[in-house]
């Protein structure tokens, strides 16, 4: 877009927005207590309700194919048996829901030519940052000036955290973290600052 000079990513999804799920799904119930046995369980049935969703010509048709997948059986790995399918469809298979499963980062990364500063913290257990900052780099990588990285002891608010759970940011009083802030500043003065 004409007049845009640069770009500064904070925690910005670089894989598909399904991996994405699916990955924020793994990492947050593993830190709620969830075992190995019971994520590897529900990982196929919440893979084939995104796909499901993603792959339907409207968000009706999404929600229809993700109730297939819903089964007794599938509610009862999840966690949920005896529950109504429709609270993970409420969840899951809306309209929005089906915009996001659908959208792809990488053809509008792809097509960024200013500079870009792409963050994510270490802590991250909403956007994971190994993944998505690899996945950003690699979109990025016919712009000459563009920057991955990783801070460390930072959460997907960018606040200074123990563990990046979800239920720590409303007990951690920082807003952002000073080495974020910091960071950003450097990376302007060097691109923008006349000395």
């Amino acid at each position: 877009l004409p007049g845009i000079a640069f770009l500064v990513m904070m925690a910005g999804p670089g894989t598909g927005l399904d991996q994405l799920m699916l990955s924020q799904r793994r990492l947050i119930g593993s830190q709620i207590g969830q075992s190995e046995l019971q994520l590897d369980r529900a990982e196929p049935i919440m893979k084939a309700v995104f796909e499901a969703v993603k792959n339907a010509a409207t968000p009706e048709a999404g929600r229809e194919a993700a109730r297939a997948v819903l089964t007794p059986a599938a509610m009862t790995m999840l966690g949920a048996g005896g529950a109504n399918p429709d609270t993970v469809l409420d969840q899951f298979a809306g309209p929005w829901f089906s915009y996001f499963l659908k959208y792809d980062p990488v053809p509008n990364l792809e097509r960024i030519k200013v500079p870009v500063l792409a963050l994510d913290g270490s802590l991250d257990r909403q956007v994971p940052p190994e993944a998505n900052l690899a996945a950003i780099k690699a979109a990025l990588a016919d712009n000459p000036d563009a920057t991955t990285w990783e801070l460390p002891g930072l959460n997907h608010l960018f606040q200074t955290a123990k563990t990046g759970a979800v239920g720590e940011y409303a007990d951690i009083p920082e807003t952002v973290a000073p080495i974020a802030l910091q960071t950003m500043g450097d990376w302007l003065v060097q691109r923008f600052v006349r000395k």
